[in-house]
Formats: C-alpha cells, sequence, structure tokens
C-alpha cells in the first residue's frame, strides 16, 4: 500500500475555517459535502489537530472503500482519535456501514457539485496573500477570486507558488514573463488574462513549464497519475526540484507530496512522448512502488500510463488477480458508468472517459440530464481531437467540470441529512451532514497525539451542535509535569522541536491572531534566556524593510502577541520591553525542550565516558532521544534565522545517535544498534563512522556478508556525494571482515 495515502496535508492557518467542528464528539461521524477545489485541506487538519487527539488521514482509491480495506488503511496510518475518510466519491453506503470503526470520531468527505457556500470573498483571499506576502496586487487576486469561482484550494495554490517566485525573483518574475511553452507571461499576467477556471490552470501550468526539459515533464506525468511523489520515488525526483514554488503540489507528512486537483489533470493532459526513456522511468517507478509492497498502485499507474505490456508483467511477477488490471465492464448503472468516466478524465485518460460517458449516457436516458451530458460529450470528443496542448489542456479541464454537474440525477442517498441544521433521528443512521459555517477567526494546531481505541458499536446520534475538543498533552506532558525531572509544572512550557506549540500556566495557547506574532515569540524562545534588541528582531522578521515601517508592524505585532497570550493568562506580562530590549518576564519559570535536550545530550556525552555505567548512560541517550520530535521549528521551514540553531540542534541529535549505538554495540545490543545506525545514515549517509559501527554490529553477529555489503554502500555514498572513497581504518576494517578476523 502507497504510504501517501494515509499522510495527513500539513497545517496551516491562512484560510479561515470552513466548516463548523466545535461538536465533533467521540463516536461519532461527520460527513462533508465539499466541492472539488473549495476544501484548503491543511486548514481542516489544523482545526481538527488543535482537538489534541491526534489525526489520521485515508485517501482509498474508488477499490479500497470496503470496511477490511478501510481497516487496513487506518491501520497503516498514526494512530489517532480522528480519522478523515477522502472518499474518491459521494456515497457513503460503501463505507461499510454508517457507524465509526476505525477510530473514535470519522470525519469523512465526499465530492459534489456546486460551491455549497464555501466560495472565499476577494478580501479573504487577499488577506491570505499578506499572509504569504505575495507580491500579486490587489487587482490581480481579485480577477484570481473571480475565474477561479472562489476556489480557496485552487486560489491558495497559485498564491503559494507566486510568493515563492516572487521571493526569488522580484515582482517582475511573477507577474510578466516571456512567452514560452504555449505562449502566455507570468503568473500574474496569466490571471489577468483568463477567462475562467480552465484558461487559468493551463496558462499557469504551460508558464511554469516553459522551459523544462524532457525528463522532467515525464516525471510529472507519472506523479500526476500516481497523484504522489516522494524523493524515495527516485524516478519521480525530476517532479519534485521546486515543490513549494509551483501551484500543484500539497505537502503531506513523512515527506510526500500530493497532486492537487485540476493541476494534476492538466498535468496529465501533457501527452506522455512514449520514448525508451519514459517507458524506463515508468519501469523504475513501478519496480520500487513493487517494492514498497504497493503493487496494486504500479499497476494503476502502469494502466493509466498506457504501457499494457508493463500491466501484464506486474500482475504476473505479483500476486494480484487480473481483475486488478482492468476495470469490470459489467456497467448496468448511469452512477458508475459517469464515475469511470469522470476519474479517467483526471488521469487524462480521454478514450477511456469519452466511452465511459457514452455507456453513462444510454443509461441515463429519459432522465432529464440528456443535454448536460452530450455538452460533456462534445468536450470530451475535441479534447481527443485537439492537437496543442494548451487547447487540448482547456477542453480537459472543461469536460472534467461539465462531468460534475452533468451527474445524472437519483434518489437522496439514505443516511445523509440534506438539511443544514437537521441532526440524526433515534434509530437512524449517526450520520450528520454538516453545512459550511461564516468563516471563524483562525486557530493554531496541538498536534499531540494520543491513540484512542476503535469503537466498532452502534453509535449514538449526532445533535447539532456538537462539543469542542479539548486540547491534549504531547508526548512529554503526559505525566503532569515538564521535563524529565519530576518536578513542578513551570509557568511557562514550549515546545521548538517539530512542531511548534507553547502552554502557559498549563493552558495551550491554540489562538493566533496571526504567523507573524508567533514567529516573534519562537524568535524569544530561541534567544531565552538574552534579552534581545528591537533592531535584531525587525532584522529577523522584516528584513529589508524601511526602519519606520517596520517598528510600527513590530508594534502592532506585540500588541497582538500579548492579546493572544493573555486569553490563556489574564494575569500575567509574559513579554517585557526594557532598554530598547525585548525578553520573556525574568518572573516566570520557563521549560524549553531545546534546554532540555542540550541538557540532556551533555549529560549522556559524560556518562558515556565511563564504563560502570552503561545502563544509566543507555537510559540518558534514550531520553534524550525521545525530546527530538523533530528538526527545530519545522513547521517554519522558511525563517532564514532559524537554520543556523537548526542544523547545530540536527548535528547534536546525529551525535546522540551514534553514541547510543556505540553504548548498544558495547552492550551487546546488536538489533538495537542496526536500527539506530540506520537513523544516521537516514540523516548523514556518508558518516564513516556510522558504516563502520554497522559493519562491526553485522560482523559480530555473523553475518560478514552484510558487513561487506554494507561497506559497498558507504563506498557508493562517499563517491557519489563527496567524490570520496573509504577512509584506511574503513578499509582496514573492510579487510579484516573479508578475512574473518574478529572485530
Amino acid at each position: 500500500m502507497l504510504l501517501a495515502k494515509v499522510a495527513a496535508p500539513m497545517p496551516e492557518l491562512r484560510w479561515p475555517a470552513q466548516f463548523s467542528l466545535d461538536g465533533l464528539g467521540d463516536r461519532a461521524r461527520l460527513h462533508l459535502l465539499v466541492p472539488e477545489g473549495y476544501l484548503v485541506e491543511g486548514r481542516l487538519a489544523a482545526d481538527l489537530l488543535r482537538a489534541g487527539k491526534g489525526l489520521g488521514w485515508l485517501r482509498p482509491e474508488p477499490y479500497e472503500l470496503g470496511a477490511d480495506d478501510l481497516r487496513r488503511l487506518a491501520a497503516a496510518s498514526e494512530p489517532a482519535g480522528t480519522v478523515v475518510i477522502q472518499q474518491p466519491l459521494a456515497d457513503t453506503t460503501e463505507l461499510g456501514g454508517p457507524s465509526p470503526a476505525l477510530a473514535a470520531s470519522e470525519v469523512v468527505l465526499s465530492p459534489c457539485a456546486g460551491d455549497r457556500g464555501l466560495a472565499v470573498s476577494s478580501d479573504a483571499a487577499v488577506a491570505a496573500a499578506g499572509e504569504l506576502d505575495c507580491p500579486l496586487g490587489r487587482d490581480v487576486v481579485d480577477r484570481l477570486v473571480a475565474v477561479t469561482g472562489g476556489r480557496s484550494a485552487v486560489i491558495d495554490s497559485v498564491l503559494r507558488a507566486a510568493s515563492a517566485r516572487g521571493r526569488e525573483l522580484g515582482s517582475s518574475g511573477v507577474f510578466s514573463g516571456r512567452a514560452g511553452l504555449g505562449g502566455g507571461g507570468g503568473i500574474g499576467e496569466c490571471v489577468m488574462r483568463a477567462d475562467g477556471l480552465a484558461s487559468l490552470v493551463a496558462a499557469v501550468t504551460l508558464w511554469l513549464l516553459r522551459d523544462a526539459e524532457p525528463a522532467r515533464l515525464q516525471a510529472l506525468g507519472l506523479a500526476a497519475r500516481l497523484g504522489y511523489a516522494h524523493d524515495d520515488l527516485s524516478a519521480l525526483r525530476p517532479a519534485l526540484r521546486e515543490p513549494d514554488k509551483e501551484p500543484w503540489w500539497e505537502p503531506l507528512a513523512g515527506g510526500w507530496y500530493r497532486m492537487l486537483p485540476f493541476w494534476s489533470t492538466a498535468l496529465c493532459a501533457l501527452r506522455p512522448d512514449r520514448s525508451p526513456a519514459f517507458r524506463q522511468r515508468l519501469a523504475v517507478v513501478a519496480g520500487e512502488l513493487v517494492g514498497a509492497h504497493a503493487a496494486r498502485e504500479a499497476v494503476e499507474l502502469s494502466r493509466r500510463a498506457g504501457d499494457r505490456e508493463l500491466v501484464a508483467e506486474l500482475l504476473a511477477e505479483t500476486d494480484l488477480g487480473e481483475e486488478a488490471g482492468v476495470e469490470a465492464e459489467v456497467l448496468g448503472d448511469s452512477h458508475e458508468a459517469w464515475r469511470r468516466a469522470r476519474a479517467a478524465l483526471v488521469t487524462g485518460e480521454l478514450k477511456e472517459a469519452l466511452r465511459y460517458g457514452r455507456r453513462a449516457h444510454e443509461l441515463a436516458a429519459g432522465q432529464g440530464d440528456g443535454e448536460r451530458i452530450r455538452h460533456a460529450l462534445r468536450l470530451m470528443r475535441r479534447a481527443v481531437r485537439a492537437r496543442s496542448a494548451r487547447k487540448r489542456m482547456v477542453l480537459l479541464l472543461q469536460a472534467l467540470e461539465a462531468t460534475t454537474s452533468a451527474q445524472p440525477t437519483t434518489s437522496p442517498q439514505p443516511g445523509i441529512s440534506a438539511q443544514s441544521t437537521a441532526s440524526a433521528q433515534p434509530g437512524t443512521s449517526p450520520h450528520t451532514t454538516i453545512p459550511p459555517h461564516t468563516p471563524a477567526p483562525p486557530h493554531t494546531t496541538a498536534p499531540a497525539h494520543s491513540t484512542a481505541p476503535p469503537h466498532a458499536a452502534a453509535l449514538p446520534h449526532i445533535t447539532a451542535p456538537v462539543t469542542a475538543l479539548a486540547p491534549g498533552a504531547a508526548p512529554h506532558e503526559r505525566d503532569g509535569h515538564s521535563g524529565d525531572g519530576g518536578g513542578a509544572r513551570a509557568d511557562v512550557e514550549a515546545w521548538l522541536l517539530g512542531t511548534f506549540r507553547i502552554r502557559v500556566d498549563g493552558q495551550p495557547v491554540v489562538g493566533w491572531s496571526g504567523k507573524l506574532g508567533r514567529s516573534v515569540l519562537m524568535y524569544l524562545l530561541l534567544s531565552h534566556p538574552k534579552p534581545i534588541r528591537r533592531d535584531a528582531v525587525i532584522d529577523a522578521i522584516w528584513p529589508g524593510v524601511p526602519e519606520n515601517a517596520a517598528r510600527n508592524r513590530l508594534n502592532a505585532t506585540m500588541h497582538a502577541l500579548r492579546a493572544d497570550l493573555r486569553k490563556v493568562s489574564p494575569g500575567r506580562q509574559l513579554i517585557v520591553y526594557e532598554r530598547e530590549t525585548y525578553a520573556l518576564s525574568p518572573e516566570l519559570s520557563i521549560w524549553l525542550d531545546i534546554e532540555a535536550f542540550t541538557g540532556g545530550c551533555a549529560t549522556a556525552t559524560r556518562l558515556r565516558a565511563e564504563e560502570d555505567r552503561r545502563e544509566e548512560a543507555i537510559a540518558r541517550h534514550e531520553a534524550a532521544r525521545a525530546l527530538y520530535e523533530g528538526d527545530l521549528l519545522e513547521d517554519a521551514p522558511y525563517l532564514d534565522w532559524v537554520v543556523p540553531e537548526r542544523e547545530r540542534l540536527s548535528a547534536a541529535h546525529v551525535d546522540l545517535l551514534d553514541g547510543l549505538a556505540v553504548l548498544y554495540l558495547e552492550a551487546g545490543a546488536y538489533a538495537k544498534c542496526v536500527d539506530t545506525c540506520r537513523q544516521v545514515l537516514a540523516r548523514d549517509s556518508c558518516r564513516e563512522q556510522t558504516h563502520r559501527l554497522l559493519m562491526r554490529c553485522h560482523a559480530r553477529q555473523n553475518q560478514p556478508h552484510k558487513a561487506l555489503a554494507q561497506y559497498e554502500t558507504c563506498r557508493r555514498e562517499l563517491d557519489a556525494v563527496l567524490g570520496m572513497t573509504p577512509s584506511p581504518e574503513t578499509h582496514a576494517l573492510y579487510e579484516s571482515v573479508r578475512r574473518h578476523l574478529a572485530v
């Protein structure tokens, strides 16, 4: 199974909340009808993480909607109290019953037609652009909202790409540019010239790929058909060269990227060249997927790419049945035929889409949707005949939109309320369809993870509104105090390793007025206990901004930040300003995970040198390792002032792991030694001393072949990355292993 299917979106807070989730409680399933392109999934993830119960996210394929398949997907995801099931089609009857069975609560996302009241306003888009420091002007943003129909996910993707390119090139690199593949200028110019969603997506895609080499286009085409990409899939790496500068990528947990709707379809319209190089790239991706236990996904990718020979080979080499390579041809339902037509359009399979669309038209005769279906079929036929990439892309996207509005009508699905305020009645399905709500002020996340047992029993019905979820505890908060010493809780507790979070007087700060105040607080915490001059704060947060304007921004930001902190601690002043400097109040007791981690590393290193205290040294190493939940402020990857400290702490973490591996080797805990060494090499593949540790570990387990293979891995990595050969010490160890000498 492809792990990307269970990777949650990275939480983000640029947009107002789109659904009212205040009542999502245990033993409940909410069913949200979401038109394509209108949901910013990162915002929904942030709102659900605010509950503190952990979040799972499943994206099943149409063939994975059975109860057993969903349980298999859920088992592969992180343990979570809330699971989101993102359906590829709107049919709750295929979810294995109406009651949650995967987690304490479930949120089901189903695609539908219309905008369902989710279209965003120009003011909201302008505010989001401001959060991103996007160089596009108000007139361009207004036009962007108009041509996309207020689709916040599409708007957000364009703003992100424009912002990233604007930081690199200045506004001229975003708004204008020379004609390229398919013509067109910069992103802003593409927006102003667009007359609809299809022409906008096509114009921006072609402009961004105007100078792309064949290898990159091939990788993007395959990623669009797979729906995901990761650096571990080597043949898709050219598609991920600059993911933050391209609108089609949505970052997911675990280093995965998801290809967003509409953009993936546009990229599928760039027909593969069918060259030997393309077939080789496809074969490599398929092989890597099979190696990652995602054989079904490898077959689907090969089928979508039109390589029937590779499909046959994969089916012959795996334990998948023949039915995995083809869709069943028994189509007696117009909905099923239309679903397949739409699925084929999404991946650019125009002829397949036309075939299924014709069948849907035949089956839907006399149901009142004839003209709309005929319009969708006309667009498909024109797209098949289109010669230019731009025209084919526009027609394909228009056909995709038309297949949504031309969905054959049937009676309403049971178990789903059609009323925006309706609730389930006793004795009926506990589904509730939740309407969008008036945008609420942004909230931040509290991504703590606590495992909740699955509930398979019948669950009580939901009455709107439902109760709010309480923030949960982070991993080292579970014993009721900070740190590892068992002392009293500090006034302020802050976690900067991994995702940023902070508690004041035991209460998590979950409501932020904006990202700037949060960034200033991060800066002060990172500098604690040293006071920071006002000019230093300005230079870090607003580099290049004129002094007077920057001071005004700082004053406004500090006012908002203090207000945010007063919400959880009204009687305290957490940030003080004296003699042109800012600092955390000296009257407060403050616990920082980075200080605890650094102190833990120092203690562990000292104990490692004392042979008679090996067990205590291992325990201290493990305790310090547990504090390192991720790289420093990994949810703020673009803050330049974080980089030096992030690299220092990352290096300290690698040194800590390396020392722990040495202790495990000396203690004869070879399995733990191997596991720890692999964690080190995942961060620094050229660390020779760790390669030597692994070689010794394998040799002492009477596995000289693995030790020799590790030497070859070391040699390849050093040559590929540094252009070097192994050191004499490493080579001497290799010779000793080869001669079966004790090491």
